[in-house]
Protein backbone atom coordinates (compact mmCIF):
# COMPACT_ATOMS: atom_id res chain seq x y z
CA UNK A 1 0.00 0.00 0.00
CA UNK A 2 1.14 3.61 -0.46
CA UNK A 3 1.99 5.80 1.73
CA UNK A 4 -0.89 8.66 3.41
CA UNK A 5 -0.46 11.97 2.04
CA UNK A 6 0.41 12.99 5.31
CA UNK A 7 3.20 10.72 4.94
CA UNK A 8 4.27 11.97 1.90
CA UNK A 9 4.53 15.21 3.46
CA UNK A 10 6.76 14.45 6.28
CA UNK A 11 8.90 12.69 4.00
CA UNK A 12 9.67 15.74 1.59
CA UNK A 13 10.01 18.32 4.71
CA UNK A 14 12.84 15.49 5.46
CA UNK A 15 14.47 15.77 1.82
CA UNK A 16 14.41 19.90 2.15
CA UNK A 17 15.75 19.82 5.67
CA UNK A 18 19.29 19.01 4.28
CA UNK A 19 22.17 17.16 6.23
CA UNK A 20 22.19 19.44 9.39
CA UNK A 21 20.05 21.22 11.82
CA UNK A 22 22.07 24.65 12.09
CA UNK A 23 21.04 25.47 8.42
CA UNK A 24 17.27 26.69 9.42
CA UNK A 25 16.46 30.11 9.62
CA UNK A 26 15.35 31.77 12.74
CA UNK A 27 12.06 31.67 14.95
CA UNK A 28 9.55 31.30 11.41
CA UNK A 29 7.54 34.76 10.48
CA UNK A 30 4.18 32.22 11.94
CA UNK A 31 5.12 32.70 15.97
CA UNK A 32 3.24 35.29 17.37
CA UNK A 33 4.30 37.23 20.59
CA UNK A 34 2.01 38.56 23.08
CA UNK A 35 3.05 40.89 26.09
CA UNK A 36 6.50 39.70 25.53
CA UNK A 37 5.52 35.89 26.33
CA UNK A 38 6.92 34.08 23.33
CA UNK A 39 4.54 30.59 24.11
CA UNK A 40 1.34 32.17 23.06
CA UNK A 41 -0.44 29.83 21.14
CA UNK A 42 1.71 27.04 20.75
CA UNK A 43 -0.80 24.29 19.53
CA UNK A 44 -1.15 26.44 16.64
CA UNK A 45 2.66 26.75 16.08
CA UNK A 46 2.88 22.96 16.48
CA UNK A 47 -0.29 22.39 14.13
CA UNK A 48 1.63 24.98 11.54
CA UNK A 49 4.43 23.26 11.13
CA UNK A 50 3.54 19.24 10.73
CA UNK A 51 4.71 18.02 13.80
CA UNK A 52 1.55 16.48 14.49
CA UNK A 53 2.08 15.08 10.87
CA UNK A 54 6.11 13.83 12.69
CA UNK A 55 5.03 12.19 15.62
CA UNK A 56 2.17 9.86 13.72
CA UNK A 57 6.03 9.23 11.28
CA UNK A 58 7.46 7.68 14.08
CA UNK A 59 4.50 4.79 14.66
CA UNK A 60 5.27 3.69 10.67
CA UNK A 61 6.99 0.49 10.05
CA UNK A 62 9.32 1.83 6.66
CA UNK A 63 12.80 3.28 8.41
CA UNK A 64 12.41 6.10 6.10
CA UNK A 65 9.60 7.55 7.02
CA UNK A 66 10.65 7.24 10.74
CA UNK A 67 13.92 9.21 10.34
CA UNK A 68 11.51 11.70 8.41
CA UNK A 69 9.59 11.96 11.65
CA UNK A 70 12.77 12.66 13.73
CA UNK A 71 14.26 15.26 12.07
CA UNK A 72 10.95 17.09 12.18
CA UNK A 73 10.35 16.73 15.19
CA UNK A 74 14.53 18.14 16.21
CA UNK A 75 13.65 20.59 13.14
CA UNK A 76 10.56 21.85 15.02
CA UNK A 77 11.99 21.18 18.85
CA UNK A 78 15.09 23.48 18.39
CA UNK A 79 14.09 26.66 16.89
CA UNK A 80 10.03 26.50 18.59
CA UNK A 81 9.76 26.47 22.64
CA UNK A 82 6.63 24.63 22.43
CA UNK A 83 6.05 24.62 26.03
CA UNK A 84 2.80 23.59 26.31
CA UNK A 85 2.41 20.70 23.87
CA UNK A 86 5.35 19.41 25.30
CA UNK A 87 4.19 18.99 28.47
CA UNK A 88 1.10 17.34 27.90
CA UNK A 89 2.58 15.33 25.27
CA UNK A 90 5.88 14.19 26.35
CA UNK A 91 5.29 10.73 27.28
CA UNK A 92 4.31 9.87 23.98
CA UNK A 93 7.10 11.50 22.43
CA UNK A 94 10.10 10.12 24.38
CA UNK A 95 8.27 6.61 24.38
CA UNK A 96 8.17 6.78 20.37
CA UNK A 97 11.64 8.53 20.33
CA UNK A 98 13.07 5.49 22.66
CA UNK A 99 11.22 2.82 20.02
CA UNK A 100 12.84 4.29 17.42
CA UNK A 101 16.56 4.12 18.48
CA UNK A 102 15.55 0.43 20.16
CA UNK A 103 14.54 -0.39 16.49
CA UNK A 104 16.03 1.56 14.19
CA UNK A 105 19.46 1.79 11.90
CA UNK A 106 22.18 3.52 12.20
CA UNK A 107 20.52 7.06 11.19
CA UNK A 108 17.21 6.32 13.67
CA UNK A 109 19.82 6.12 16.46
CA UNK A 110 22.08 9.08 15.67
CA UNK A 111 18.09 11.33 15.42
CA UNK A 112 16.76 9.94 18.68
CA UNK A 113 18.83 10.79 21.15
CA UNK A 114 19.31 14.43 19.64
CA UNK A 115 15.61 14.62 19.58
CA UNK A 116 15.19 13.10 23.48
CA UNK A 117 17.46 15.57 24.57
CA UNK A 118 15.43 18.98 22.82
CA UNK A 119 12.53 17.27 24.41
CA UNK A 120 13.96 17.28 27.65
CA UNK A 121 15.54 20.87 27.24
CA UNK A 122 12.35 22.18 26.62
CA UNK A 123 10.40 20.58 29.29
CA UNK A 124 13.31 22.00 31.99
CA UNK A 125 13.51 20.99 35.90
CA UNK A 126 10.94 19.26 37.43
CA UNK A 127 9.18 15.65 37.40
CA UNK A 128 8.17 15.30 33.74
CA UNK A 129 12.14 15.66 32.64
CA UNK A 130 12.79 13.22 35.42
CA UNK A 131 10.00 11.07 34.60
CA UNK A 132 12.04 11.07 30.95
CA UNK A 133 15.17 10.65 31.98
CA UNK A 134 14.69 7.69 34.11
CA UNK A 135 12.92 6.30 30.51
CA UNK A 136 15.66 6.86 28.28
CA UNK A 137 18.89 6.57 30.13
CA UNK A 138 19.71 3.55 30.11
CA UNK A 139 19.12 2.96 26.65
CA UNK A 140 21.51 6.28 25.85
CA UNK A 141 24.15 4.87 27.79
CA UNK A 142 24.42 1.35 26.22
CA UNK A 143 24.09 3.83 22.68
CA UNK A 144 26.83 5.79 24.08
CA UNK A 145 28.81 2.28 25.20
CA UNK A 146 28.31 -0.32 21.86
CA UNK A 147 26.84 1.60 19.07
CA UNK A 148 28.90 1.03 15.87
CA UNK A 149 28.05 4.41 14.55
CA UNK A 150 30.72 7.26 16.08
CA UNK A 151 27.98 9.32 15.07
CA UNK A 152 25.62 7.40 17.13
CA UNK A 153 27.67 7.56 20.15
CA UNK A 154 28.49 11.15 20.49
CA UNK A 155 25.02 11.86 19.95
CA UNK A 156 23.99 9.44 22.64
CA UNK A 157 26.77 10.95 24.92
CA UNK A 158 25.45 14.68 24.20
CA UNK A 159 21.88 13.27 24.99
CA UNK A 160 22.77 12.01 28.75
CA UNK A 161 24.60 15.18 29.19
CA UNK A 162 22.36 17.42 28.26
CA UNK A 163 19.18 15.55 30.21
CA UNK A 164 21.25 15.78 33.56
CA UNK A 165 22.15 19.03 33.15
CA UNK A 166 18.76 19.83 33.08
CA UNK A 167 17.61 17.37 35.83
CA UNK A 168 20.65 18.80 37.98
CA UNK A 169 20.34 16.04 40.52
CA UNK A 170 23.84 15.49 42.51
CA UNK A 171 23.98 11.91 42.68
CA UNK A 172 22.69 11.57 38.49
CA UNK A 173 25.53 14.21 37.71
CA UNK A 174 28.02 12.51 39.36
CA UNK A 175 27.36 9.03 38.10
CA UNK A 176 26.97 10.53 34.53
CA UNK A 177 30.47 12.20 34.79
CA UNK A 178 31.55 8.76 36.04
CA UNK A 179 30.59 7.06 32.94
CA UNK A 180 32.09 9.50 30.51
CA UNK A 181 35.29 10.02 32.32
CA UNK A 182 35.71 6.41 32.05
CA UNK A 183 35.28 6.75 28.08
CA UNK A 184 37.77 9.90 28.60
CA UNK A 185 40.28 7.79 30.01
CA UNK A 186 39.68 4.68 28.06
CA UNK A 187 43.29 4.34 26.97
CA UNK A 188 44.22 4.79 30.92
CA UNK A 189 42.68 2.25 32.26
CA UNK A 190 43.50 -0.70 30.30
CA UNK A 191 41.79 -4.02 30.85
CA UNK A 192 39.88 -2.77 32.85
CA UNK A 193 37.62 -1.23 30.19
CA UNK A 194 36.85 -4.51 29.34
CA UNK A 195 34.82 -5.35 33.14
CA UNK A 196 33.11 -2.03 32.37
CA UNK A 197 31.91 -3.14 29.04
CA UNK A 198 33.14 0.20 27.66
CA UNK A 199 34.08 0.06 24.12
CA UNK A 200 36.93 1.30 22.78
CA UNK A 201 36.17 5.31 21.46
CA UNK A 202 37.38 7.45 18.69
CA UNK A 203 39.06 10.38 19.55
CA UNK A 204 35.70 12.06 18.30
CA UNK A 205 33.89 10.54 20.99
CA UNK A 206 36.44 11.11 23.78
CA UNK A 207 35.91 14.76 22.85
CA UNK A 208 32.22 14.50 23.13
CA UNK A 209 32.55 12.95 26.74
CA UNK A 210 35.24 15.76 27.75
CA UNK A 211 32.93 18.01 26.48
CA UNK A 212 30.22 16.74 28.35
CA UNK A 213 32.23 15.77 31.45
CA UNK A 214 32.87 19.34 31.68
CA UNK A 215 29.71 20.80 31.07
CA UNK A 216 28.45 18.79 33.96
CA UNK A 217 31.79 19.81 36.11
CA UNK A 218 30.00 23.40 35.68
CA UNK A 219 26.87 22.72 36.75
CA UNK A 220 28.31 22.02 40.22
CA UNK A 221 28.50 23.94 43.01
CA UNK A 222 32.38 24.76 44.25
CA UNK A 223 32.00 23.47 47.93
CA UNK A 224 31.09 20.05 45.69
CA UNK A 225 34.37 20.00 44.19
CA UNK A 226 37.37 18.94 46.14
CA UNK A 227 40.88 19.23 46.09
CA UNK A 228 41.49 15.26 45.23
CA UNK A 229 39.23 15.96 41.92
CA UNK A 230 41.51 18.68 40.87
CA UNK A 231 45.37 17.19 41.85
CA UNK A 232 43.67 13.57 40.13
CA UNK A 233 41.88 14.87 37.28
CA UNK A 234 44.53 17.46 35.68
CA UNK A 235 47.25 14.69 35.13
CA UNK A 236 44.70 12.96 32.61
CA UNK A 237 43.63 16.85 31.04
CA UNK A 238 47.67 17.28 30.68
CA UNK A 239 47.95 14.37 28.70
CA UNK A 240 44.96 14.93 26.46
CA UNK A 241 46.37 18.48 25.75
CA UNK A 242 49.20 16.38 23.65
CA UNK A 243 46.80 14.49 22.36
CA UNK A 244 47.43 14.61 18.29
CA UNK A 245 43.19 15.60 17.56
CA UNK A 246 42.59 19.21 18.29
CA UNK A 247 38.44 18.94 19.31
CA UNK A 248 40.48 16.65 22.37
CA UNK A 249 42.99 19.43 23.05
CA UNK A 250 40.37 22.21 23.14
CA UNK A 251 38.02 20.35 25.42
CA UNK A 252 41.09 19.86 27.39
CA UNK A 253 41.88 22.87 27.85
CA UNK A 254 38.55 24.18 29.07
CA UNK A 255 37.65 21.04 31.64
CA UNK A 256 41.07 22.66 33.33
CA UNK A 257 39.78 26.43 33.36
CA UNK A 258 36.64 25.38 34.73
CA UNK A 259 38.32 22.82 37.21
CA UNK A 260 40.43 25.67 38.01
CA UNK A 261 37.67 28.08 38.53
CA UNK A 262 35.71 25.50 40.18
CA UNK A 263 37.93 24.81 43.21
CA UNK A 264 39.67 28.41 43.44
CA UNK A 265 40.07 28.11 47.41
CA UNK A 266 41.15 23.94 47.64
CA UNK A 267 44.91 24.08 49.82
CA UNK A 268 47.80 21.62 49.32
CA UNK A 269 47.20 17.90 49.81
CA UNK A 270 47.64 14.84 48.56
CA UNK A 271 45.35 12.02 46.86
CA UNK A 272 45.84 9.21 49.05
CA UNK A 273 42.19 9.36 50.05
CA UNK A 274 40.59 10.16 46.99
CA UNK A 275 38.27 7.83 45.78
CA UNK A 276 37.95 5.55 42.22
CA UNK A 277 35.85 7.43 39.55
CA UNK A 278 33.86 10.67 40.56
CA UNK A 279 33.55 9.93 44.24
CA UNK A 280 30.50 9.57 46.71
CA UNK A 281 27.86 12.42 46.87
CA UNK A 282 24.94 11.31 49.18
CA UNK A 283 24.17 14.43 50.52
CA UNK A 284 24.94 18.01 49.65
CA UNK A 285 27.96 18.91 51.63
CA UNK A 286 29.69 16.08 50.77
CA UNK A 287 31.87 16.52 48.10
CA UNK A 288 32.93 15.24 44.05
CA UNK A 289 36.17 13.56 44.44
CA UNK A 290 38.11 11.73 40.92
CA UNK A 291 40.94 9.81 41.17
CA UNK A 292 43.34 7.86 38.45
CA UNK A 293 46.00 6.18 39.84
CA UNK A 294 47.05 7.44 43.01
CA UNK A 295 50.42 9.55 43.25
CA UNK A 296 51.50 11.85 45.88
CA UNK A 297 51.72 14.87 43.79
CA UNK A 298 50.60 18.56 44.77
CA UNK A 299 47.87 20.85 43.02
CA UNK A 300 51.01 23.18 42.77
CA UNK A 301 52.80 20.53 40.48
CA UNK A 302 49.67 19.44 38.45
CA UNK A 303 48.82 22.80 37.94
CA UNK A 304 52.49 23.86 37.20
CA UNK A 305 51.98 20.77 34.53
CA UNK A 306 48.50 21.56 33.07
CA UNK A 307 49.43 25.45 32.55
CA UNK A 308 52.78 24.75 30.73
CA UNK A 309 50.87 22.51 28.07
CA UNK A 310 48.62 25.25 27.66
CA UNK A 311 51.27 28.05 27.36
CA UNK A 312 53.11 25.62 24.95
CA UNK A 313 49.77 25.35 22.67
CA UNK A 314 48.78 29.06 22.98
CA UNK A 315 52.20 29.86 20.92
CA UNK A 316 52.49 26.30 18.57
CA UNK A 317 52.72 26.46 15.58
CA UNK A 318 50.14 23.03 15.12
CA UNK A 319 50.22 20.01 13.39
CA UNK A 320 51.61 19.50 9.81
CA UNK A 321 48.54 18.63 8.54
CA UNK A 322 46.11 20.91 10.25
CA UNK A 323 45.30 24.08 8.28
CA UNK A 324 46.10 27.57 9.03
CA UNK A 325 42.56 28.20 10.03
CA UNK A 326 43.07 25.73 12.61
CA UNK A 327 46.06 26.30 13.99
CA UNK A 328 45.11 30.24 14.22
CA UNK A 329 41.87 29.16 16.27
CA UNK A 330 44.01 27.30 18.54
CA UNK A 331 46.13 29.74 19.38
CA UNK A 332 43.27 31.98 20.11
CA UNK A 333 41.65 29.70 22.19
CA UNK A 334 44.54 28.81 24.54
CA UNK A 335 45.73 32.75 25.14
CA UNK A 336 42.06 33.22 25.84
CA UNK A 337 42.12 30.59 28.70
CA UNK A 338 45.28 31.59 29.88
CA UNK A 339 43.99 35.02 30.41
CA UNK A 340 41.31 33.78 32.36
CA UNK A 341 43.22 31.72 34.48
CA UNK A 342 46.51 34.79 35.06
CA UNK A 343 43.16 37.09 36.11
CA UNK A 344 41.04 35.08 37.58
CA UNK A 345 38.25 36.31 35.86
CA UNK A 346 36.93 35.32 32.46
CA UNK A 347 36.59 37.78 29.31
CA UNK A 348 33.15 39.47 29.88
CA UNK A 349 31.36 38.17 27.11
CA UNK A 350 27.76 40.48 25.80
CA UNK A 351 25.18 38.56 23.41
CA UNK A 352 22.77 40.25 21.94
CA UNK A 353 19.10 38.15 21.64
CA UNK A 354 16.51 39.79 19.94
CA UNK A 355 13.50 40.77 22.32
CA UNK A 356 15.68 40.28 25.08
CA UNK A 357 17.85 42.55 27.46
CA UNK A 358 21.54 42.45 26.29
CA UNK A 359 23.00 39.17 27.89
CA UNK A 360 26.39 39.52 30.07
CA UNK A 361 28.09 36.27 30.35
CA UNK A 362 30.96 37.18 33.33
CA UNK A 363 32.27 33.57 34.94
CA UNK A 364 33.80 30.54 33.12
CA UNK A 365 31.35 27.75 33.75
CA UNK A 366 28.53 29.98 32.34
CA UNK A 367 30.53 30.60 28.93
CA UNK A 368 30.79 26.62 29.05
CA UNK A 369 27.02 26.49 29.40
CA UNK A 370 26.49 28.81 26.74
CA UNK A 371 28.77 27.32 24.42
CA UNK A 372 27.54 23.77 25.30
CA UNK A 373 23.93 24.97 24.27
CA UNK A 374 24.87 26.38 21.19
CA UNK A 375 26.75 23.81 20.23
CA UNK A 376 23.52 21.60 20.89
CA UNK A 377 20.96 23.99 19.17
CA UNK A 378 22.81 25.92 16.78
CA UNK A 379 22.96 29.40 16.54
CA UNK A 380 19.42 29.99 15.46
CA UNK A 381 17.97 27.21 18.07
CA UNK A 382 20.10 29.01 20.37
CA UNK A 383 18.30 32.49 20.14
CA UNK A 384 14.80 30.97 19.91
CA UNK A 385 15.36 29.21 23.09
CA UNK A 386 16.97 32.48 25.21
CA UNK A 387 13.59 34.05 24.00
CA UNK A 388 11.33 31.21 25.30
CA UNK A 389 12.31 28.86 27.35
CA UNK A 390 12.04 29.48 31.05
CA UNK A 391 14.59 27.01 31.99
CA UNK A 392 17.74 28.98 29.67
CA UNK A 393 16.05 32.73 31.61
CA UNK A 394 16.96 31.02 35.13
CA UNK A 395 20.27 29.83 34.02
CA UNK A 396 21.77 33.03 32.43
CA UNK A 397 18.85 35.50 34.01
CA UNK A 398 17.94 36.56 31.03
CA UNK A 399 15.12 39.32 30.70
CA UNK A 400 12.71 40.09 28.44
CA UNK A 401 12.32 43.40 27.09
CA UNK A 402 9.31 45.10 27.34
CA UNK A 403 6.60 44.72 24.16
CA UNK A 404 7.23 48.00 22.35
CA UNK A 405 4.45 48.96 19.12
CA UNK A 406 5.87 51.05 16.80
CA UNK A 407 3.81 53.17 14.59
CA UNK A 408 5.04 51.23 11.89
CA UNK A 409 3.45 48.21 13.34
CA UNK A 410 -0.07 49.49 14.27
CA UNK A 411 -2.62 48.82 11.24
CA UNK A 412 -4.12 52.08 10.03
CA UNK A 413 -6.47 52.49 7.26
CA UNK A 414 -5.63 54.60 4.19
CA UNK A 415 -7.91 57.39 5.37
CA UNK A 416 -5.99 57.59 8.77
CA UNK A 417 -2.24 57.01 7.63
CA UNK A 418 -3.27 60.30 5.21
CA UNK A 419 -4.53 62.15 8.40
CA UNK A 420 -1.42 60.76 10.45
CA UNK A 421 1.52 60.76 7.62
CA UNK A 422 0.58 63.53 5.16
CA UNK A 423 2.15 66.54 5.26
CA UNK A 424 -0.89 68.43 4.88
CA UNK A 425 -2.57 66.27 8.39
CA UNK A 426 -2.94 68.13 11.24
CA UNK A 427 -0.70 65.94 13.23
CA UNK A 428 2.06 66.99 10.90
CA UNK A 429 1.24 70.30 11.03
CA UNK A 430 1.27 70.44 14.89
CA UNK A 431 4.25 68.68 14.64
CA UNK A 432 6.00 71.36 12.76
CA UNK A 433 4.65 74.24 14.28
CA UNK A 434 6.17 72.79 17.75
CA UNK A 435 9.47 72.24 16.21
CA UNK A 436 9.47 75.83 14.66
CA UNK A 437 8.26 77.18 18.67
CA UNK A 438 11.18 75.22 20.14
CA UNK A 439 13.82 76.57 17.80
CA UNK A 440 12.30 79.93 18.02
CA UNK A 441 13.11 79.53 21.99
CA UNK A 442 16.95 78.25 21.25
CA UNK A 443 17.36 81.35 19.12
CA UNK A 444 16.40 83.76 21.73
CA UNK A 445 18.17 81.97 24.38
CA UNK A 446 21.31 81.90 22.09
CA UNK A 447 20.74 85.89 21.50
CA UNK A 448 20.04 86.82 25.67
CA UNK A 449 23.64 84.76 26.50
CA UNK A 450 25.34 86.32 24.20
CA UNK A 451 24.44 90.18 25.07
CA UNK A 452 24.75 88.92 28.74
CA UNK A 453 28.46 88.55 28.30
CA UNK A 454 28.81 92.33 27.36
CA UNK A 455 29.29 90.97 23.34
CA UNK A 456 26.40 93.76 22.18
CA UNK A 457 25.87 93.03 18.38
CA UNK A 458 26.17 95.29 15.61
Amino acid sequence: MGRSRLQRKVARGDEDAGNGYDSLSFVSSETRWSDGNPNVQDEVQSNSHGLEGSLDALYEKRSSTREAGLRGLIRVFSREVLTTYIANKHETLAHQILACMKKGGSAEIALAPRALGLLVLTLGTGDAALRVKEEVEQCLLKVANHAQSSNARIAALDAVAIITFVCNVAQDTKDTMAFLWRIICHNAHGDADQKLTVQKPPESVRAAALSGWTLLLSSLPPHLVSEPLLVSSLPVLSSLLQSPDPAIRKAAGEAAATLFEAAPDCTEASIDNAETLVGDVETDEQEVTLSEDPKDVTKEQVLNEVLHEMKQLSVSSGKKWESRKERAAQRKSFRQLLTTLDDGVPREMKVKIPKCKVLIIKTWSETVQLNALKSYLGESGLQAHMQGNVLLHEIFEVELEEKRVRVCELKLSSVEKRMMFSPNSVASKTRTKALNRTRLSNQVEKAASFNVNGHESD
